[in-house]
């Protein structure tokens, strides 16, 4: 899988709304049948232009997944048919998103359990052409996250961190703030856990009045 932190630098083109699946609508339209049966015929109105409205924006968001999920499949066969895989990755970075790379991750997985050798390999070599990009645009500080993220244990994240003193300051500490919100969205209780040791070893080695 690819660095965490680096992939929050990703452009994220992809929209959707998690909230509206079947136990919504299906929640919503047992209340509209409840204040039917309540005789509040106002209420009955409300609520079945709001599901009506929802629904029409639910089909829209999803025609325009499937558009962005077919251009994103037609970027990934450009590029492995190039005869200069670098150049094309380097040449298309701007239309690359999350959409693209959650695509990039099912074909990697689709080629494996195929025994498709030669393309897992070829998509291998685009999905690391695309990380060294991004990381060559990464800022060093956010590089040094991502290292002391997936270091192996305590004593490498305090070598890398005395080997980039320079980069170690109060905003690094309030992008660590801002990871770790990111995180706990996601109910990633290890990875929060690493980024407030993370967050406790620079401090510790920042100075203080």
């Amino acid at each position: 899988s690819w660095p965490y932190v680096t992939s929050l630098l990703m452009t994220n083109r992809s929209t959707s709304l998690p909230a509206l699946n079947y136990e919504f609508f299906t929640g919503l339209t047992a209340e509209i049948d409840k204040q039917e049966m309540a005789g509040q015929k106002a209420a009955v109105a409300r609520l079945t232009k709001l599901r009506d409205r929802l629904l029409k924006l639910q089909a829209e968001i999803s025609k325009q997944s499937e558009q962005m999920l077919e251009e994103s499949k037609q970027l990934l066969e450009t590029i492995l048919a190039a005869d200069n895989l670098p150049q094309a990755v380097q040449a298309n970075m701007g239309r690359i998103d999350d959409m693209f790379m959650y695509l990039l991750a099912a074909e990697m997985d689709h080629a494996e359990q195929g025994g498709k050798e030669a393309r897992l390999q070829k998509l291998e070599q685009v999905h690391n052409l695309i990380m060294d990009e991004i990381e060559g645009q990464t800022p060093p500080e956010i590089q040094l996250l991502n290292k002391l993220v997936h270091a192996p244990d305590q004593a490498e994240q305090a070598h890398l961190l005395d080997e980039s003193r320079e980069l170690l300051s109060d905003d690094l500490l309030k992008v660590v703030d801002l990871l770790q919100d990111q995180v706990k969205a996601s109910g990633q209780t290890e990875l929060v856990g690493r980024l407030g040791q993370i967050k406790q070893l620079i401090a510790a080695r920042l100075p203080r009045p």
